[in-house]
């Protein structure tokens, strides 16, 4: 059974995870555990990424609650996915504290590509409409 959350009295709560917020705190740690000084992030309510740059290169980690409730995981919510990104990043973060791989190893088939044409433009037309335009 979830916990219950203000404002949501009485309905269980599906989230698996701490909120959001404690997992970017989690980030920043794991970022200089790895020794990246360039990332950015970002979740919404139903999908999540971190993009950094390690040792020159672009790398982009996305996940969706689609793709993870495709896979028979439970999750209702974009910062769970986040959690998991961060959780994953941690692992590969002891791995190469552990001296077992370099992060280049594993993510070297991860690279980002530019994004999709739909997705700049969504972008695009949300900052012009917070912009006020």
């Amino acid at each position: 059974m979830g916990k219950v959350l203000a404002g949501n009295r009485g309905a269980p709560s599906r989230r698996r995870y701490a909120p959001g917020g404690e997992y970017e705190q989690k980030l920043h740690r794991v970022m200089r555990r790895l020794g990246v000084k360039e990332y950015q992030f970002d979740y919404s309510r139903f999908e999540a990424w971190v993009q950094l740059t390690y040792k020159g290169s672009l790398y982009r980690f996305e996940h969706t609650v689609a793709r993870a409730q495709a896979r028979g995981q439970k999750i209702s919510y974009g910062s769970d996915c986040f959690a998991q990104i961060v959780l994953s990043l941690e692992d590969l973060s002891r791995m190469i504290e552990r001296g077992i791989y370099d992060l280049q190893t594993w993510i070297a088939g991860m690279k980002s590509l530019p994004p999709t044409k739909e997705k700049a433009l969504r972008w695009f037309e949300a900052a012009w409409q917070t912009a006020g335009g």
